[in-house]
């Protein structure tokens, strides 16, 4: 483990195993803690080995190991625990490079329930958009963890936006198009810019994806042409644990 990744666990940990000092004694600190966790872990030496290196009696190192391993797994729960989830759209902005502006979107959002949000979108295309024309379209999905965004954490690429954009969403592709006037409602789509006004569309991933990785994510999408970027958007999220209610309405986690 390198310095940068234990000292962000160190920071993440430390409030749930600091302890207070008393009159009797100073108090183990988070960082003899969390050594102390960390190297029972990865050489498996007994308790009584222990002793010696972290100068800590075998009981109090007993104590220590267990509240502290169940910290580490509370605190990073959300970076490595996956299955059932709940999706929530943060933000929808312009990615730091967003291209030469041959394709530009602005988009509002607005949250109506768990799976709906209302978006107004202008969009403009400064050239006719086509499968034929070899634009690829690229995904790229990162997770934020210890250490930072860990980028490239899943990534997409076609030179078919279009075709594979009604096989894998078709209902969603077929709504924006005929709701922001394009005609024909398909590609290749001609210049010009266009609009949609509280245009609502219902989004579950978990039909797709039954299950994912809790946390912290951006998605950046990417148009490109002989690698010269043509527009590029990010969109922010956070995937938690999903919620259960009962019939009775009670919370059941």
């Amino acid at each position: 483990m390198n310095e940068e990744t234990y000292l962000d666990l160190l920071s993440r940990v430390s409030p749930l195993i600091k302890k207070e000092d008393t009159v009797m004694r100073a108090a183990i600190t988070p960082h003899e803690r969390l050594t102390a966790t960390l190297r029972y872990l990865a050489t498996c030496r007994s308790l009584e080995d222990l002793k010696y290196s972290t100068i800590v009696s075998p009981q109090a190192l007993g104590n220590i190991i267990e509240e502290t391993c169940k910290a580490i797994l509370k605190v990073l729960k959300n970076d490595f625990c996956k299955g059932p989830y709940d999706l929530e759209i943060k933000s929808f902005e312009q990615c730091d490079d967003p291209g030469n502006g041959e394709i530009s979107i602005s988009l509002k959002m607005r949250k109506i329930s768990k799976y709906n949000y209302s978006y107004d979108v202008n969009w403009t295309t400064h050239k006719t958009f086509s499968d034929d024309r070899g634009i690829k379209m690229r995904f790229d999905v990162s997770k934020w963890g210890i250490g930072g965004w860990g980028f490239n954490a899943y990534v997409y690429e076609t030179y078919q936006p279009c075709k594979e954009g009604r096989t894998f969403a078709p209902d969603v592709v077929d709504s924006f198009f005929n709701s922001s006037g394009v005609d024909p409602p398909r590609c290749p789509i001609k210049q010009g810019t266009y609009y949609l006004r509280n245009w609502t569309i219902e989004l579950d991933p978990s039909s797709y994806f039954p299950e994912l990785p809790y946390g912290k994510y951006k998605g950046e999408c990417i148009f490109l042409l002989n690698k010269e970027r043509l527009g590029c958007w990010r969109l922010n999220a956070e995937i938690t644990e999903k919620t259960v209610y009962g019939n009775n309405g009670l919370f059941l986690g």
